[in-house]
């Protein structure tokens, strides 16, 4: 519950290509192939909602690896 899926929704919105929310398989030639899973969205409450796909939330999903753009760690911390 550190808010990753929240993070890459807000991504996603702001016109990044989603490749996946869950895993990053990086190859050898150092791209992150595309892992494209349903995000996992929780409601204001913090119950599990349904799965979602990118493309539903208006996404382009990429079909093949890219380079590393950014990396994010995130620490839960409550309010």
């Amino acid at each position: 519950h550190a808010g990753k899926s929240t993070l890459v929704r807000a991504l996603l919105a702001a016109g990044a290509t989603y490749l996946s929310d869950e895993w990053a398989p990086i190859g050898r030639d150092g791209l992150v192939a595309p892992f494209p899973r349903p995000l996992h969205l929780r409601d204001r409450a913090g119950r599990p909602g349904l799965p979602v796909p990118a493309e539903r939330l208006g996404a382009a999903v990429g079909a093949t690896a890219l380079p590393i753009g950014a990396i994010a760690q995130l620490v839960w911390a409550p309010e």
